[in-house]
Formats: structure tokens, sequence, C-alpha cells
């Protein structure tokens, strides 16, 4: 019922948003996100509403948030409402990028 995203915990893994990410978006199930401090994943998740993002160091979080839904899971309330998602849908992405190479 919940996606899990994981990245390496290093430095140079901060900017890589894996594709997987887009389709746990649509999926419209929360998302648990652990990576590396900084990870460019945890702005995306924010600004579409779709989850929860954590770095390694964060245990106590992490199994709070966890503890959450399965709480939410056990009153049939474990629901994503986000939000901005389709303007990372690959018909979206096309259009704007044809846009630019107009110009």
């Amino acid at each position: 019922q919940v996606l899990l995203l994981v990245e390496i915990d290093s430095p140079e893994t901060r900017c890589i948003i894996p594709g997987k990410l887009f389709e746990y978006m649509k999926a419209q199930r929360p998302i648990l996100a652990i990576g590396p401090k900084g990870w460019d994943v945890a702005q995306l998740i924010e600004e579409t509403n779709t989850g929860n993002y954590f770095d390694y160091a964060e245990y106590d979080a992490i199994r709070k948030q966890l503890l959450s839904y399965f709480e939410a899971y056990q009153n049939n309330s474990l629901v994503v409402q986000g939000s901005g998602v389709n303007k990372f849908h690959r018909k979206e992405l096309t259009e704007q990028l044809a846009a630019l190479i107009k110009v």
C-alpha cells in the first residue's frame, strides 16, 4: 500500500531522480522516500504532495511515518491527494520541450 523509493546515501546521488518516482506519483499511493540529504526527489514529493522524504539518519521519523501509514491503512484512509502530478507526464514534458525547440 505504501511505495518505497530508496537511493544510495551518497552526495553524488543527490541529483539523481529515478524514473520510478514518476510511476509512483501516478499510482496515487503514498511514497516513502529515503535518500541522501538534499536529494532533489524531496522537493518533487513535497511539491506534489505524494508522500514523505527522509534522509538515512532520521530513524525515529521514518518509524513514526510508517506507523502513521499503517494506522491509516487499518482505518481505510490511506490515500494520497497529489497535486500537479500531471505536469510530469510525458506528453506534457514533450510539449514543453517542443516549445523550447521552436524558439
